[in-house]
């Protein structure tokens, strides 16, 4: 027996010398190759794809935004996917938890052309609060020949597998450019918002981005707004998302904002981020409109000018009068909030930040703070919004009437606008056209 093992071991040994030589190189070659294919889409396991539970969207005026959240085992969730036309990419949107490691994998983005595309998310670790939650942003390079077009079909693959959202419509984002603009998200609180608009736009605000968190059913915002949406002053959103196991409310609250943030990145040079019952107030009289803080050339690199809060109310004892929030409450608290305390909000510039979390930049560049004393402030009317409140409101001793009187000044420059109006039509109506006669035109 010893010696025919013996006698069998060089034969072992003489089978295995072919294979460690170029052979070696020849099967490593073949094994990189498949890899590559695998990863590339020239090469694919035949199985099911894993598709969104709803892949329905909703057309505005600024493109078309997904009914409700994709979402699906192995695959982050997703709130919104589009084309941004001027960055050349389709952007998709979700949220994640601190034990997802999305920037970890491989993503494949795949068009109908056989185009194709390997990327990945950047890492965000930077978040606070119950049930932390955090962004998850992934861009895709649009090929050529579908920059132009207003809307086209993608597809998004996990690898290395076949896990994917199939044939996701992305709409191209609009062409229209501002300054300024504002972006907030609501749930039924119709009347708060058009004298905040009205407000915001005697400052100097162009365009107002509103997420309507209602179920379609349900919102009555398309009625409410239609005067300020036929005159194209705002954009109404399709917002009602659900949340996902795991996950709060501020799941979608996030997902609107880092939405509407890479949606106007190349389209909005600053974007005020507020709720509908706070109002930017400028404090300096030289500088009565709120651009005039933000045309410095200085502010062209940081990522968001931090605006800090101040809390407006009434005493208990005094009974609120007036037809507006800013008439009803004309006390303030004695002192603003302090910053980084869960109150301040921002004037963002998009194109500087990369993830936003309701309070603060999460990646992006620097944040300034204006004065709330000379440049501008927060002003708060949290007493008039009924919605659940997590905190105690502060003591409105200090009179106030500097809100009052730019409501003043906003109402006294709409009624010299009607009155110039009606000037012009009584003009328009004593002049008259002269009549041209058959033998005038003959001549």
């Amino acid at each position: 027996m010893e010696n025919e093992n013996n006698k069998t071991e060089p034969q072992l040994v003489s089978a295995l010398k072919p294979i460690t030589g170029k052979s070696c190189l020849l099967i490593l070659s073949i094994l990189v190759t498949a890899y590559v294919w695998l990863f590339s889409g020239a090469f694919t396991i035949s199985r099911d794809v894993v598709k969104g539970p709803d892949l329905r969207v909703q057309e505005t005026t600024d493109g078309c935004y997904l009914e409700d959240k994709l979402q699906a085992p192995h695959l982050p969730d997703l709130h919104s996917v589009f084309a941004d036309r001027i960055s050349g990419q389709v952007v998709f949107v979700g949220l994640k938890l601190l034990r997802q490691t999305w920037h970890r994998v491989l993503f494949r983005c795949e068009f109908p052309s056989g185009d194709i595309s390997v990327v990945h998310a950047v890492d965000d670790r930077r978040s606070f609060g119950h049930l932390p939650q955090y962004v998850v942003v992934l861009t895709c390079p649009i090929p050529n020949e579908y920059r132009l077009r207003s809307s086209f079909n993608i597809t998004l693959r996990r690898l290395p597998g076949t896990d994917a959202y199939r044939n996701i419509k992305a709409c191209a984002t609009s062409n229209e450019k501002h300054f300024l603009a504002m972006c907030t998200m609501v749930k039924s609180v119709d009347a708060f918002i058009p004298q905040w608009l009205d407000y915001h736009r005697y400052l100097g605000v162009q365009h107002v981005y509103i997420y309507d968190n209602d179920k379609p059913a349900q919102s009555t915002l398309q009625t409410s707004l239609q005067n300020y949406i036929k005159a194209g002053f705002v954009t109404l959103i399709p917002w009602a998302h659900s949340t996902s196991v795991n996950k709060t409310y501020l799941e979608v609250q996030i997902a609107h904002e880092n939405d509407c943030i890479w949606r106007h990145k190349h389209d909005v040079d600053w974007m005020i981020k507020i709720d509908v019952d706070e109002y930017i107030q400028p404090m300096d009289a030289r500088r009565p409109r709120i651009p005039e803080y933000l045309n410095d050339s200085l502010y062209d690199s940081v990522a968001a000018v931090r605006i800090q809060n101040w809390f407006f109310g009434h005493p208990p004892r005094i009974a609120p009068r007036g037809d507006s929030v800013i008439e009803r409450n004309r006390w303030r608290a004695e002192k603003h909030t302090l910053q980084n305390t869960g109150h301040d909000k921002n004037i963002l510039r998009p194109i500087n930040v990369h993830y936003y979390k309701i309070h603060s930049v999460k990646l992006g560049g620097d944040v300034i703070s204006a004065d709330p004393y000379t440049e501008m402030r927060l002003v708060h009317y949290r007493t008039d919004n009924q919605r659940a409140r997590h905190f105690d409101l502060p003591k409105f001793k200090e009179r106030d009437e500097s809100m009052v009187r730019i409501r003043q000044a906003l109402v006294n420059h709409r009624l010299q606008g009607r009155s110039s109006k009606n000037n012009k039509r009584r003009i328009s109506k004593k002049v008259r056209k002269p009549k041209i006669s058959k033998e005038t035109i003959r001549i």
